[in-house]
């Protein structure tokens, strides 16, 4: 995926994005060029250019007269974590059988599973989300696969604001540090048929809450309840 053409642009994409993985955006939200460009204090051009990437990532619709955030739909998650799965498994298959993974990229991806865990226990949630993602990205990294690596970027970026759906259901952390542990260590082993088996698991997990949380017809308003909260 193309990314953001300017320093500007750039910033103004990835504060868009955020907006929208936290929920300050929800779905169906119309996203106003003129207002973030008073927000950022930048023109309109950057903040235009940043939404038609966000479009293109499937973040943002474009109407007749305005842009919203695109819904989550069952359909959404579903492509999403199969996407995703498939990804991984590929890459844990390359890793194995290309010499493995290495005790510093182990130790690496560790410390990623540490920090997740400390922020969860503090209740920073942004930055435990972040570790998550960066956990699915490094295994994919280490595969070598240039491309491989950029469809789960774009994967990333479509998905991200699902993390934030957990936070209604905070018993799943622990079951999915677990699950990213088991994945770590498969991998670890060389056991490319353990390895896929824990990464179908993960995905499957996720996949079901996911879809019990979104089966709450007021789970956008509890989400941005909990927000408030958090932020207050």
């Amino acid at each position: 995926m193309a990314r953001p053409k300017s320093e500007a642009s750039e910033i103004a994409f990835n504060t868009i994005r955020t907006k929208i993985n936290r929920f300050e955006l929800a779905p169906g939200d119309k996203v106003s060029d003129l207002a973030l460009s008073k927000e950022l204090n930048m023109s309109r051009t950057p903040i235009r250019e940043a939404m038609q990437q966000l479009e293109k990532s499937g973040l943002i619709i474009k109407l007749q007269n305005c842009c919203i955030v695109a819904p989550i739909t069952e359909k959404d998650v579903n492509e999403i974590l199969v996407s995703r799965g498939a990804l991984e498994k590929c890459a844990a298959q390359y890793i194995i059988e290309n010499g493995g993974i290495s005790s510093i990229d182990k130790d690496n991806i560790e410390s990623i599973l540490l920090k997740e865990q400390e922020y969860l226990k503090d209740g920073r949630f942004f930055e435990s989300f972040s570790e998550d993602t960066l956990f699915h990205a490094t295994i994919v990294s280490l595969s070598g696969n240039s491309r491989l690596i950029e469809f789960m970027h774009t994967l990333n970026i479509q998905g991200d604001r699902l993390r934030w759906l957990s936070i209604m259901v905070p018993s799943r952390f622990d079951s999915t540090l677990t699950e990213h542990y088991n994945i770590l260590n498969s991998i670890s082993s060389g056991d490319v048929a353990e390895a896929s088996k824990c990464i179908d698991l993960h995905i499957r997990n996720s996949y079901e809450n996911y879809l019990n949380m979104l089966s709450d017809p007021t789970w956008n308003m509890k989400i941005a309840e909990l927000r408030r909260e958090m932020y207050a």
